[in-house]
């Protein structure tokens, strides 16, 4: 007849200690008890469920095979308190590892658009113009260089909402590969920066059809300019003094 705290394995035909975590008060039994979930006990041969104990401390858990493991991220436990590590309430997480109780989830997790700023981290906010953040994410992702890249808003969700642009003064230009780049505004045209995709620029009004140079921004470059003096200018010029000169001797 096998003792307490052993078991009669009918595999073997023989006695075998009922292990960590097993315990058995009673002789002749052909089975042992388990312990409560993220207990285990201190000897093989254990007799009673009180020698049963939370072996793990605070943010880890007991394993099968008896080893206490980092609770996950999301997840906590308080020794006593819970068996095992238990994720924390919808939309919220820890902010690493090892989660020593139901305060450690202080980490609102943030929708895809939106990002949590490290000194308020109860809050999520919009990703800034130019950034998109998707839900595997862990920060807003700038689309490229400021300079060529945006979005039409903030809080955007995928980089296919990024868009190429150009400044005021420039427009878009594919080049030969059909890659965009942006290429300044010629002389006697304008591009104001509202219009950030435009492929060309606006040509100045008839009234106004000048400008000072390359890059004008907006309509108010455009000037009447100067006229040219023409060869002819110059002749009535010379015709004038002369007619002036005849004047004089006549008189």
């Amino acid at each position: 007849m096998c003792a307490a705290g052993n078991f009669l394995n009918i595999t073997i035909g023989s006695c075998a200690p009922c292990g960590y975590g097993y315990y058995q008060p009673d002789t002749g039994r052909t089975y042992c008890l388990v312990c409560a979930s993220g207990k285990t006990t201190s000897s093989q041969t254990a007799t009673d469920k009180t020698q049963c104990f939370d072996q793990c401390p605070s943010g880890s858990q007991l394993t099968l095979v008896g080893d206490c493991v980092i609770c996950e991220i999301g997840t906590y436990r308080k020794k006593g308190k819970q068996a095992v590590c238990t994720p924390c309430e919808s939309g919220r997480t820890t902010p690493g590892e090892g989660g020593k109780g139901k305060e450690a989830c202080s980490l609102v997790i943030c929708p895809a658009g939106k990002y949590r700023v490290g000194e308020d981290p109860g809050k999520c906010h919009d990703c800034p113009l130019g950034s998109y953040r998707n839900q595997s994410m862990d920060n807003c992702t700038s689309c490229g260089v400021p300079a060529t890249w945006r979005t039409d808003g903030e809080g955007k969700t995928s980089k296919d909402e990024c868009k190429f642009y150009c400044p005021a003064g420039w427009y878009i230009k594919p080049d030969a590969h059909g890659e965009k780049r942006c290429e300044g505004c010629p002389k006697n045209s304008y591009k104001p920066k509202d219009k950030y995709y435009a492929v060309k620029c606006d040509p100045c009004p008839n009234d106004k059809p000048r400008t000072a140079g390359v890059n004008s921004t907006a309509i108010s470059d455009c000037r009447l300019g100067k006229c040219k003096r023409s060869s002819m200018f110059h002749v009535m010029v010379a015709m004038l003094v002369a007619l002036r000169q005849d004047v004089v001797r006549i008189g």
